[in-house]
């Protein structure tokens, strides 16, 4: 292939009838499931990749957070559970919670799972928290 023709073509390419037309491809039934094959092949190549996306994904859509200010909130709190203090996330993954107002979603900290299911348990009522304090206090 000459240069002019490679300069012809690279010209083509940032056209709009070319950019049309690669999208009416993409959004074939051909085009889609080509795309879903190159997806799938490059989440089993690159696991920690896609896992980091995910992450990152989740924290903005769930949460409104950056990892940036996951990161802050989590040395903030001496990379321990908010709530008990714990150095484990007792999570296989090693994923620690993120502990939100259901009302409101404001963030409040970040906490192991075994405290985060304790508090959806009594579902975020410091009443409820307090009356099984007390229980366990008196037993």
């Amino acid at each position: 292939m000459t240069e002019d023709e490679r300069t012809y073509q690279r010209n083509y390419a940032r056209t709009e009838k070319r950019k049309a037309s690669v999208r009416r491809y993409n959004q074939s039934e051909n085009g889609r499931a080509k795309g879903r094959a190159q997806h799938k092949r490059w989440r089993a190549a690159n696991p920690e990749k896609y896992a980091a996306s995910m992450r990152k994904h989740d924290l903005k859509r769930h949460y409104n957070l950056t990892p940036d200010q996951f990161k802050e909130m989590f040395i903030a709190q001496g990379y321990r559970c908010a709530a008990c203090g714990s150095i484990d996330s007792r999570r296989k993954t090693g994923d620690w919670c993120i502990d939100h107002c259901h009302t409101t979603g404001k963030v409040r900290g970040i906490l192991c799972t075994a405290c985060n299911t304790a508090l959806g348990m009594l579902k975020d009522d410091p009443k409820r928290i307090q009356a099984l304090a007390d229980y366990l206090e008196r037993g």
